[in-house]
C-alpha cells in the first residue's frame, strides 16, 4: 500500500465516522425536498369527488332525470353557481342538458355567473352543442353570447334541430325578424354587424327590438280582442242556468282580460236582475288574491253587489290587510260597509291616511258605520278623531267632509280649506 492510498483510506474512515455520528445525534443531512403538486384537479374530478349531496345527485350517472333537474334547481335557487359551472365544464350530455333545461324553465336565461361558461360550452361543442343550451342564450343580447350561436350556422352538416335553435335564438337576441329562417342571411348580417362600434351596435339593437316589441304588442292586442269576442259570444249562447258556471270558469282563466270580462258580464247580469249562484261568489273570493290589482278590486266589488256572507267578509278582511294597491283597497273598503266591525278600525284608519281613492273610501266606510259599527264606541271615535287631526286637510274630499260632520270636530273644520 502506498502512502497516498493509506491517506485516502483514513479520510474515508473519518468521513464515515462523522456521518454516523451526525445520524445518531439526529443531525443527518435532510432528504431532498419534494415539491408538493399544486396542480388543481380538473372539473370532472372536482364534481365527481364532491361530498355535496346536491352535486353528487347532479353528476351521478345513476340519478334519474327528474332528480338531476331537482338538484340543479336547488343549486340555482341557492345561487351556488360554482358547482354548476364545473358540471357544465365536464361536458357530460345528461348533466349539461339537465342544467340548461332547469335554467330555461326557472329563469329563462343563464344567471350572469354562468353566461361565460355557457358561451364556452357552445363554442367548444360546435355541432355537438346541446340545443337547450343554445336556446338558453336567447335572452342574452351581447356580442360574446351571439358569436358562438351565429357560428353554428356555418357548420357543415350540423343537425337541423341545432340550426333551427340557433336561428330562433338569434331572432330573440337581435330582434331581426327580417332575416327569417335563412342561415346564409343570418351569416351575412353577422359578418357585418359583429364589427360595429359599441354605440352603433347598441343603437341597432334598440331599434330592432323596439320594432319587434311593437309588432308583438299589436298582434297580442288583436289576439286578445278575438279571444274576448269569442267569450262574449259563448256567454250569449249559453243558457241562463249555465252562465254562472261559465263565469266562474272565466274568472280563473290565465288571461287577465278574460278574468276582467267575467266580472264585467257578472255585473251586467246583476243589473238585469239575473240570478248568479254560489259558484260566482266562490270564484270571486279566490280572485281576491289575484296577481292583478284590477281583478282583486273587481272581485271585491262583485262580492259587495252579491251581498256575500261571513265567509266572503273574512276573505275580504284578509285581503285588505295585505293589499298595497289603493284602487283594489278602495273596493275592499266599500265592501266592509255591509258588515262593519270595530276590529276593522285599524286597517280603515291606515287607509284613511293613504292614497286616493282608498282614502275617500275609508272615510265613507267610517261614515256609513258611525252609529252601529266601526265608530260605535267612544274609544273608536277618539281614535278616528286623532287620525283626522294628523292628516293634511288642505284638500278635503266629500267623504272626509262627511266624516268631519259625523265626528263633529270644530277645530279640524275651522282649519280646513274645502
Amino acid at each position: 500500500m502506498t502512502p497516498t492510498s493509506g491517506l485516502f483510506a483514513r479520510r474515508k474512515t473519518r468521513r464515515a465516522i462523522i456521518v454516523a455520528t451526525l445520524a445518531i445525534a439526529g443531525c443527518a443531512a435532510p432528504a431532498p425536498s419534494q415539491t408538493p403538486d399544486t396542480t388543481p384537479p380538473d372539473p370532472v374530478q372536482r364534481v365527481t369527488e364532491s361530498p355535496d349531496p346536491l352535486v353528487l345527485a347532479l353528476v351521478n350517472p345513476e340519478t334519474s332525470p327528474d332528480d338531476r333537474r331537482a338538484a340543479a334547481a336547488q343549486l340555482l335557487e341557492a345561487n351556488r353557481f360554482e358547482p354548476l359551472r364545473e358540471a357544465i365544464e365536464t361536458g357530460d350530455h345528461q348533466v349539461v342538458t339537465a342544467i340548461f333545461q332547469t335554467i330555461v324553465e326557472t329563469q329563462g336565461r343563464p344567471p350572469e355567473p354562468l353566461v361565460a361558461v355557457t358561451v364556452a360550452h357552445i363554442a367548444a361543442k360546435g355541432a355537438d352543442a346541446s340545443v337547450i343550451a343554445v336556446r338558453s342564450l336567447a335572452g342574452v343580447r351581447t356580442k360574446p353570447a351571439i358569436t358562438p350561436v351565429a357560428a353554428l350556422l356555418q357548420i357543415q352538416d350540423a343537425p337541423k334541430a341545432l340550426i333551427d335553435a340557433a336561428m330562433s335564438t338569434l331572432l330573440e337576441q337581435t330582434g331581426r325578424e327580417d332575416l327569417g329562417n335563412d342561415p346564409n342571411a343570418w351569416t351575412t348580417w353577422w359578418e357585418e354587424a359583429r364589427w360595429l362600434p359599441p354605440r352603433e351596435w347598441e343603437a341597432m339593437q334598440a331599434v330592432a327590438h323596439a320594432e319587434r316589441a311593437r309588432r308583438l304588442q299589436r298582434e297580442s292586442n288583436q289576439q286578445i280582442a278575438r279571444i274576448l269576442e269569442l267569450h262574449r259570444r259563448m256567454y250569449g249562447l249559453t243558457p241562463q242556468d249555465q252562465r254562472s258556471a261559465l263565469l266562474a270558469t272565466m274568472m280563473g282563466d290565465d288571461e287577465r282580460t278574460v278574468r276582467m270580462l267575467a266580472f264585467e258580464l257578472a255585473e251586467r247580469a246583476l243589473l238585469n236582475a239575473q240570478r248568479l249562484d254560489d259558484q260566482v261568489g266562490l270564484a270571486s273570493i279566490e280572485r281576491l288574491t289575484d296577481s292583478t290589482p284590477k281583478v282583486r278590486g273587481a272581485a271585491a266589488s262583485l262580492l259587495f253587489r252579491l251581498g256575500a256572507g261571513d265567509a266572503a267578509a273574512e276573505a275580504v278582511r284578509r285581503a285588505l290587510r295585505r293589499e298595497t294597491n289603493p284602487d283594489a283597497a278602495a273596493s275592499m273598503l266599500v265592501f266592509l260597509r255591509r258588515r262593519p266591525s270595530e276590529s276593522d278600525l285599524a286597517i280603515i284608519l291606515e287607509w284613511l291616511g293613504g292614497a286616493e281613492p282608498a282614502s275617500s273610501a275609508a272615510a265613507g266606510t267610517l261614515v256609513s258605520s258611525a252609529t252601529d259599527g266601526v265608530l260605535s264606541s267612544p274609544r273608536a271615535r277618539t281614535q278616528a278623531l286623532a287620525a283626522l287631526r294628523s292628516m293634511d286637510f288642505s284638500n278635503l274630499t266629500p267623504g272626509k267632509i262627511a266624516l268631519l260632520g259625523v265626528i263633529g270636530d270644530h277645530k279640524i273644520a275651522k282649519n280646513s280649506n274645502p
